[in-house]
Formats: structure tokens, sequence, C-alpha cells
């Protein structure tokens, strides 16, 4: 028997990647009031390079106080056009390169403990070459816990993505 298959994204995948908030110049004309230039706000929720909702607003502050609305029906459902999309992609948040190495789980893990995979069940992720190589770290996301089922399980991870651990501030000085 065929075991079933999923593919699960990665636990720090929020599955909105991108926001964009833009000003929207445009000339209003009419017979009626006279022609002047007037602005909109466009909102837009993205996912691996490609807008997947995406509304309008008369003024910035209005966008700003209806964001939280917005983001939460866009994502009830998350759109079903977006997950067919993104069904060739690799599975790194904010990736949209192709996957080339697709990889079984060994094991999920629940508050950092194994869970056992039942045998007619198959957890899969795939990523490009760059994102192939995945550290030893995570309990779930690492090397370790990989079996290569497609592609050559090569990794090219990109030298501007290393870097050394680090406390990273956010926020005002």
């Amino acid at each position: 028997m065929k075991p079933w298959i999923h593919y699960k994204r990665l636990q720090d995948d929020e599955f909105c990647d991108e926001i964009r908030l833009k000003v929207i110049p445009r000339f209003k004309t009419s017979g009626l009031s006279g022609n002047e230039w007037r602005t909109g706000v466009r909102i837009e929720l993205l996912r691996k390079g490609r807008v997947y909702a995406a509304d309008g607003f008369s003024k910035i502050h209005f966008a700003m106080l209806m964001f939280g609305s917005f983001f939460l029906k866009a994502h009830e459902p998350v759109p079903e056009e977006q997950l067919k999309y993104d069904e060739s992609l690799c599975d790194q948040p904010g990736c949209k390169d192709g996957a080339v190495n697709h990889y079984k789980l060994k094991q999920e893990f629940a508050d950092d403990v194994a869970k056992p995979i039942p045998e007619d069940m198959e957890i899969r992720r795939k990523f490009c070459a760059r994102h192939s190589v995945r550290g030893d770290q995570s309990y779930e996301d690492s090397d370790a816990n990989y079996v290569l089922i497609k592609g050559t399980g090569e990794g090219k991870p990109h030298p501007s993505d290393i870097s050394e651990s680090q406390t990273i501030v956010l926020g005002s000085k």
C-alpha cells in the first residue's frame, strides 16, 4: 500500500513573507467638480514574490487601522490558488526558487519530543539548492532528520546567508 504523502510547512513559515503599503496617485477627471490629482492606498500581502491578497483604502491611517482585520480575513482560509503556486517552490520561508531536493522526515517533533510518523504516511519537505543544507540545531528541521527521496541532495548555500551568531536589538535608539 502506498503511503499518504503530505508536504509540511516549516514551523516558522508564517505564510505571508512580505507586506507592501503603497500610495497610488491617480488623476480624477470630472465635468462637474473639475479635474485633480487624488491618492489612494493599497495594501498587498505577498508570499514568495506573489501578491495573494490586496485591498484599497483612501488614506494611510485608514489602511493601518484596518490592517489587522484585512490580514486575518486574507488567511481564513489560506487562498487555494496560492497553495497550488507553492507546490513546486522551495519550502524555505521567503524563497521563491524552485525546489530541486525533496526529503522525507524521519520523525516529527512536538515540544522538542520525537513523535514517530505512522508507516502508512510520509511527511516531506522540499528545498532549492541554496536552502538544502538545513544545519544541525533544530530537531525536526535538521539534516539528520531528512532522507533524500528526489534530487541530488547537493546544497549550495549563498555565502551572504552565513553569519556568526549575534544578538540583534530591534527598535529605535
